[in-house]
């Protein structure tokens, strides 16, 4: 793995063995990383809204993992 950095930017080179659903999951932690820096919402902002969207979560899921 090699990383470079260009210009405003970080090249991350990644050998193609590595599983896409894993490098995935890594890259969209990236993007909430990112867009997280750039919000001005204090922490107690950011954790009503992901309790909003637990619940949410929760409401639709719900079946299938109780019965």
């Amino acid at each position: 793995m090699i990383v470079e950095r260009q210009k405003n930017e970080l090249v991350i080179r990644i050998p193609e063995k590595i599983d896409a659903e894993s490098l995935q999951n890594f890259i969209d932690y990236l993007k909430v990383k990112t867009i997280l820096s750039k919000s001005r919402a204090s922490k107690s902002d950011s954790a009503g809204i992901a309790s909003e969207i637990k619940q949410s979560w929760w409401k639709k899921n719900r079946g299938r993992f109780v019965q």
